[in-house]
């Protein structure tokens, strides 16, 4: 049956007020312990009350959910957008980078997060529609990356003996541990040892090239 106007209407609002529970709740999230967030403090930053927050969800664990199954959608269409522009597979790849390096650059809270959140909700088991929905990114991701090592392998800018998913996951992996350390301790890095964070992000990218490069 086709949705009536009224209840598109009810719909859109229902998902802007979702995504300003999650952007606040991201605020707050990288603001202070999520250990000593409440829910009332997320309801007043969103500008909603407690009750009507309660609405959406039932727990700050569910909330947190969401924002990380959010962050590594945006991250996903982000990569998307950068390799359409690609020619063949070890160009996508470099583009696959840049595209890393730019959204650690421009706006590393993103990293941030997911680090916290990698730890704190280690042994969380959340609900089967967002098991299912994070499950499915996960796949998207590691597809992507496959997707871009099978075709450097078939048109012969990538080696052609990789192991693909066990390399797919091997980058993915590097990738997402060494940005959500540097977006931790970047300036630190760079404080203690002078050492530059996007240098050792392309230092990353330039292994993972030389890897995947054809042997001669």
């Amino acid at each position: 049956m086709k949705e009536t106007v009224w209840e598109q209407s009810l719909n859109d609002h229902r998902n802007s007020r979702q995504d300003n529970i999650m952007e606040a709740a991201l605020q707050l999230f990288l603001e202070k312990d999520i250990t000593q967030i409440t829910m009332k403090e997320i309801g007043a930053r969103a500008g909603i009350s407690r009750v009507t927050l309660y609405k959406y969800y039932n727990s700050l664990h569910e909330i947190a959910f969401d924002v990380h199954c959010k962050v590594l959608s945006e991250l996903h269409r982000n990569h998307l957008q950068q390799i359409d522009k690609g020619g063949d597979g070890a160009h996508k790849l470099q583009l696959y980078f840049a595209s890393f390096a730019e959204i650690l650059h421009t706006n590393p809270d993103i990293f941030r997060f997911t680090a916290f959140f990698d730890l704190l909700f280690r042994e969380y088991h959340p609900a089967p529609e967002q098991e299912a929905k994070y499950k499915e990114l996960l796949k998207k991701g590691q597809l992507l990356m496959t997707s871009i090592l099978e075709e450097g392998a078939r048109d012969g800018s990538m080696r052609s003996d990789l192991s693909i998913p066990m390399t797919a996951e091997m980058i993915q992996f590097s990738l997402m541990n060494m940005a959500q350390k540097i977006a931790i301790r970047g300036k630190m890095l760079k404080m203690m040892r002078g050492t530059e964070p996007d240098a050792v992000m392309a230092e990353l990218f330039g292994m993972i090239k030389e890897y995947t490069a054809p042997r001669d």
